[in-house]
């Protein structure tokens, strides 16, 4: 087996537990369902995992000004439960951006990283750090 497909499974397996989710490949569980509105819609880019097993990642539309949001997805206390959304910022299409299309980083302390594909001072992108 080549090195790299040993890691992607590795990875898989190491994340897979710490999300409650059953390690068979036949269990599928929707863990969050976007309404388009204030919570933000179409997420394209995937999630990253942060500290205590929350999910970070982006939508590219939805949010309070329709240009996207950064969303946190914190699991449940107990097995089986609800996982409880809540966005972390709501892109106006302003100076911080709009439509961010590409996945989170997380680095020191913590901290967001992403960027944006329209918006900014030129409207053509930002970068941007956010602190959960």
């Amino acid at each position: 087996m080549r090195m790299r497909q040993l890691l992607t499974i590795v990875a898989v397996l190491g994340i897979s537990a710490p999300l409650g989710l059953a390690q068979d490949s036949s269990s599928f569980r929707t863990l969050y369902s976007f309404t388009s509105q204030s919570d933000g819609s179409n997420p394209v880019a995937g999630v990253v995992i942060g500290s205590g097993g929350v999910l970070y990642g982006t939508t590219a539309a939805g949010g309070t000004s329709n240009a996207g949001t950064v969303f946190s997805l914190t699991p449940p206390a107990s097995p089986g439960g609800a996982w409880t959304e809540n966005v972390l910022h709501s892109f106006t299409g302003g100076i911080d951006g709009a439509d961010p299309v590409a996945a989170l980083v997380i680095g020191k302390n913590g901290v967001l990283y992403g960027t944006t594909s329209s918006g900014g001072a030129s409207n053509a992108g930002t970068v941007f750090a956010l602190k959960p």
